[in-house]
């Protein structure tokens, strides 16, 4: 079973020990009596838990795309978002393989703003689901065109890292999100090149108000509204490791699927992922990289010739 799975679950079993301490505490102070009560309360549960599984119906078995709150949506806007969020896990799943999720759950609510197809996307680290707020006045490929859901689904690969370390996961999502949407056809890979370059620009633009070293910036990201600097710099630093690995005639979409599979927490480290990245390539690419770029107080600089021999490796054939 998936670390990921074991941390969930474990996480869940002390949620419903701690409910059955404090039933035992209110029922009495007796120690015996509060031993027996929380026995009787774990015996229970156990019970409950394990009948959940033999006797579940079928229609409760996990699928790996759940919707949760259909019903705000027309039959019609049912439809196409059950369309748009299949089709967006498994083109992130085909490019990075698969997560060690039963079910990705997406919670999918009506957005009051309208200049875009999903103006918000969040991940709940909770429970790993995703919430995506979306305007109904666009179709199926307007949604299929928006980067937001594959950026989404892009941060399931890696644990919830803290602030200092945001750069880190942002910075991957959002350069997964570029080679997902290539490989479906979504963009061209002409146009994965603009945008990577245009996000950098922004990126360069925001040292104006954001300087200082990148784990302190990443740090006070929303104070200091520094999140172009953030986002782009960690996309940069994933593109110059993946630039790394191909000339080593290895690619980061398949450290990241050997990492998912085996891996993967509920939450952790910077330095503990990029210790595991190294491991799993062979290599000190990650940690190196990571060493430099964490103190960083400058933008990095990527060749477009670069960019574009790294993004042609995972064009399509």
């Amino acid at each position: 079973m998936k670390n990921l799975i074991k941390a969930k679950r474990l996480s869940q079993g002390k949620r419903h020990t701690n409910y059955a301490k404090s039933s035992s505490k209110q029922q009495s102070d007796c120690p015996v009596a509060r031993y027996v009560s929380y026995r009787i309360n774990r015996l229970l549960i156990t019970i409950i838990v394990i009948a959940s599984f033999i006797y579940a119906p079928a229609s409760l078995k996990a699928e790996p795309v759940r919707w949760l709150n259909d019903h705000s949506f027309s039959s019609s806007q049912q439809k196409t978002v059950n369309k748009w969020l299949n089709f967006a896990v498994e083109a992130t799943q085909k490019s990075f393989g698969v997560l060690p999720f039963d079910t990705i759950d997406f919670r999918v609510k009506h957005s009051r703003r309208h200049s875009e197809p999903v103006p918000w996307g969040q991940v709940n680290r909770v429970d790993n689901s995703i919430l995506l707020h979306i305007s109904p006045y666009y179709g199926l490929t307007a949604l299929k065109d928006d980067w937001t859901i594959y950026h989404e689904v892009a941060h399931l690969y890696l644990p919830f890292l803290d602030d200092h370390d945001t750069w880190l996961s942002e910075g991957f999502a959002t350069y997964i999100q570029h080679i997902t949407m290539m490989q479906a056809n979504v963009l061209t890979q002409t146009q994965a090149i603009s945008r990577i370059e245009a996000g950098f620009g922004r990126g360069q633009a925001n040292m104006r108000r954001a300087r200082g070293s990148l784990y302190r910036i990443s740090d006070n990201m929303h104070y200091n509204r520094a999140y172009m600097r953030v986002y782009w710099s960690g996309a940069a630093y994933f593109v110059e490791a993946d630039l790394a690995l191909h000339q080593q005639g290895k690619k980061l979409t398949t450290i990241i699927a050997d990492y998912a599979s085996c891996c993967l927490t509920m939450d952790g480290t910077g330095k503990q992922l990029v210790k595991d990245l190294d491991k799993l390539s062979n290599t000190s690419i990650f940690s190196e990289l990571y060493s430099v770029y964490r103190y960083r107080r400058d933008f990095p600089v990527i060749e477009r010739q670069a960019l574009s021999e790294l993004l042609t490796s995972y064009q399509v054939e």
